[in-house]
């Protein structure tokens, strides 16, 4: 599943999933248009991570993504776009529904790191899962690595050893980019998702060590597209001075990844759309007890009152 926020909860058998865009979209309005953590009808924890993570810094270069929040009167759709189509050569489609004074925090992020050299690959690669289902997938990397061969010297050169002790171990993997590194590792996972990297990140500047003879490195493809909706976000009402008109009405994020022997493609966008709370679709069913009365507009008291406690009263099909 998709998180929004970095502290949560790993869960064995559950497969998690992060982007920082739905993060740098909820820090744009914050900062942006609401100019203070964000006050909803929303679960506290939830609540929490989201807003005391909104000095979160990932150091995306600015040509990597666009990011961008304001009021639908001031054009920010156009602006938007203007930037995507700058960047990324496309526009992104909004509700047509949309009134001027509806809030729009978007962002959107596109990052293709490819490897130098193309690593080899492996069809059929047994995988076992954490409650011990085994499956056969595609894998890359190097198998059998022979340091004579020009060919493994040239893969070889892309990565290097942080750690190798007792089953597990932490790969770093260079691409084109000189600002961007992948890292893979086996070490068990710890409560959190931020939890995992700050116990696998101290072995980042360790000593370095390369590949060795005979060594093998399989490495799963990873292959997802993946549409979220944030249900404990989504129709909660705003509760900041001057927002309380205010609600959640959309609060999605995508993500679409890719990682193989040619390399990491990750894009991905997030949508924070506030409408006035008038406009919330609202479901009045009196499917319980409910009180019914008539009276003269003028009039204290009604001529005419029910209070319905059972069916014994309505009409049956």
């Amino acid at each position: 599943c998709i998180t929004p926020v970095l502290n949560t909860k790993i869960i064995k058998g559950f497969n998690l999933i992060y982007c920082s865009t739905f993060q740098i979209s909820w820090n744009k309005l914050c900062d942006e248009i609401v100019k203070n953590p964000i006050i909803i009808d929303a679960d506290k924890d939830v609540l929490d991570s989201l807003n005391n993570y909104s000095t979160i810094d990932v150091q995306l270069e600015n040509s990597s993504y666009v990011a961008k929040a304001g009021f639908v009167r001031d054009n920010i759709i156009n602006k938007i776009n203007d930037e995507l189509n700058s960047k990324f050569s496309f526009i992104e489609t909004f509700d047509n529904d949309l009134s001027p004074d509806d809030i729009i925090s978007y962002s959107y992020l596109r990052k293709n790191l490819m490897f130098k050299y193309e690593f080899e690959k492996k069809d059929n690669f047994e995988f076992t899962s954490s409650n011990g289902a085994k499956s056969n997938i595609k894998a890359f990397g190097i198998n059998d690595y022979d340091p004579i061969d020009s060919k493994f010297e040239l893969l070889g050169s892309q990565l290097e050893t942080l750690y190798f002790k007792d089953n597990s171990y932490i790969v770093k993997i260079f691409t084109q980019s000189e600002d961007d590194i992948i890292v893979v590792s086996t070490f068990p996972p710890k409560d959190t998702l931020i939890d995992s990297y700050n116990d696998v990140a101290v072995y980042i500047k360790n000593e370095l060590y390369g590949i060795f003879k005979n060594d093998t490195l399989l490495i799963p493809k990873i292959s997802l597209n993946i549409s979220h909706n944030f249900n404990a976000i989504e129709n909660k009402n705003i509760k900041n001075k001057q927002f309380e008109g205010y609600f959640v009405k959309k609060a999605i994020q995508k993500i679409n990844f890719e990682i193989s022997e040619k390399g990491a493609k990750i894009e991905s966008q997030a949508l924070l759309e506030l409408p006035k709370s008038e406009d919330i679709p609202r479901k009045m069913l009196f499917n319980k007890p409910f009180l019914l009365f008539i009276k003269k507009i003028k009039a204290k008291l009604p001529y005419f009152m029910i209070y319905v406690d059972n069916d014994e009263v309505l009409k049956k099909n």
